[in-house]
């Protein structure tokens, strides 16, 4: 099954859902695909200053995202938002004060590729990547976001702590299991509890085939 995960690395409750999701993968052999999502163009109309503020870097680093597909593909996407979010969410560093840089060399890319953090020319592709998410989930709706084959996609699932071994599958077998039922759209609850992390993951880098252009 191809699923595409819409991130924005600044969202505490998608980085997440997003560690649920890799651990998921290799069990289910699900085929992932990192999905640039900016809650700043997003957001960048109604939210207060302060807001865009913490997720204006995010952006850059989406950026930086895309510039990594097309140079070396979906494995350096994902080996990136890994050690990038990990350096907001269990290191504690504010997003404005992460060196794009070391992030690139901690999992072996080249640092060079932080200069895509200015490249606007990138901001075309992050759009069309969230005109394709709010095309299938609707336009209310932020991130965590999957999308299932393409067909349909959902907000969430939104949870603290990520579950983890057979919780962790079962969670992934029930929700799979309700985007099979044609008319099912939403699920809620209100309760705003604080996101809890497990481990920080440490730097990986994907060996890659090739590098894609």
């Amino acid at each position: 099954m191809r699923i595409d995960f819409f991130f924005d690395p600044g969202c505490p409750w998608c980085w997440i859902t997003s560690r649920w999701i890799t651990e998921v993968q290799p069990q289910r052999d699900l085929d992932v695909h990192w999905r640039t999502f900016s809650l700043f163009e997003k957001n960048r109309e109604t939210m207060p200053a302060e807001y865009l503020d913490r997720v204006r870097a995010g952006h850059g680093a989406l950026r930086v995202a895309e510039a990594l597909r097309a140079s070396d593909g979906e494995s350096a996407v994902a080996d990136f938002y890994t050690e990038y979010a990990a350096r907001i969410h269990h290191d504690k560093v504010p997003a404005n004060d992460i060196d794009i840089s070391d992030v690139l060399h901690a999992i072996a890319l080249p640092p060079g590729a932080a200069e895509s953090a200015n490249d606007d020319t990138w901001d075309t592709i992050i759009k069309q990547s969230m005109d394709e998410a709010l095309g299938l989930a609707g336009n209310d709706v932020g991130v965590p976001l999957i999308s299932f084959d393409g067909a349909v996609a959902y907000f969430g699932p939104v949870m603290t702590p990520a579950p983890q071994g057979d919780d962790a599958l079962k969670l992934w077998d029930a929700l799979a299991t309700l985007t099979t039922i044609g008319g099912f759209y939403e699920l809620k609850n209100s309760a705003r509890p604080k996101p809890e992390l497990h481990d920080r993951p440490q730097p990986h880098r994907t060996p890659t085939s090739g590098r894609a252009g």
